[in-house]
């Protein structure tokens, strides 16, 4: 898990009138806490990801806050540079595929629960 300033439960993070469960999927927490650092304006590594994903992460059922980051992935680069030099290059692609992992579980996830939806017959 990315450390953060505080813990939030994945299900903090969605709308529960429309809550997709993302208990579970890995990097749950790190996407959670992502979630409500954009909403504060927190430009975390956390919050990085998700609005890099925001587009994949919305059609896929989760609620995602608007931001004003551009370039989220560049920011992201930039951030990690000074604390792993060198390495910086290597952990970014690891974030990356972590989110990815993510997404693919969350929109597996929302396909199930849309597939086992009964079929409205009006």
């Amino acid at each position: 898990m990315i450390a953060s300033r505080k813990s939030v439960e994945p299900t903090e993070a969605i709308d529960p009138s429309e809550a997709i469960d993302i208990r579970g999927l890995p990097e749950s927490n790190t996407i959670a806490q992502g979630v409500v650092d954009l909403e504060e304006n927190n430009h975390s590594v956390a919050a990085l990801l998700v609005a890099i994903a925001a587009p994949r992460l919305r059609s896929a059922g989760l609620v995602v806050p608007e931001h004003s980051i551009t370039d989220p992935e560049i920011t992201l680069y930039r951030m990690l540079q000074p604390e792993h030099g060198d390495g910086a290059y290597s952990y970014y692609n690891a974030l990356i595929r972590r989110l990815v992992s993510f997404s693919q579980a969350l929109e597996q996830r929302f396909r199930r629960r849309y597939e086992s939806a009964p079929l409205d017959n009006t």
